[in-house]
């Protein structure tokens, strides 16, 4: 038996995935707490004192990875689906990994303009 998919084992591809941004949040300045007019200091209400907040997600190259395996599976419809583990043991979709940064990049561009 034959198993053909688009990457090899020993592989060394750069992953794209989703990761939440954010910043200092606005509202305490990033301090983490807010001093109301009456001098009376509160944990903030927006980012619950952690300084930071979200704001939403965004796609970004990780670091390259060299795949390690791979999973395959199908549904009723006979749909392959291949997925790759890495050295690290995260697994990563087909569709989430290419073979230079500048690929990877210009999909994220891509990925990133739709949202």
């Amino acid at each position: 038996m034959v198993i053909e998919t688009k990457y090899d084992v020993g592989d060394v591809l750069i992953p794209i995935a989703s990761v939440g941004k954010g910043g200092p949040c606005r509202l305490c300045e990033g301090k983490g707490h807010v001093k109301l007019s009456d001098g009376a200091i509160y944990t903030c209400p927006r980012c619950s004192g952690h300084k930071r907040e979200s704001c939403g997600l965004e796609w970004r190259c990780m670091k390259s990875c060299t795949l390690t395996g791979f999973s395959l599976w199908g549904d009723k419809q006979g749909l392959q689906q291949t997925s790759y583990s890495d050295a690290h043991g995260e697994r990563h979709t087909e569709h989430d990994l290419f073979p230079t940064e500048a690929e990877a990049q210009a999909e994220c561009d891509r990925r990133n303009k739709e949202d």
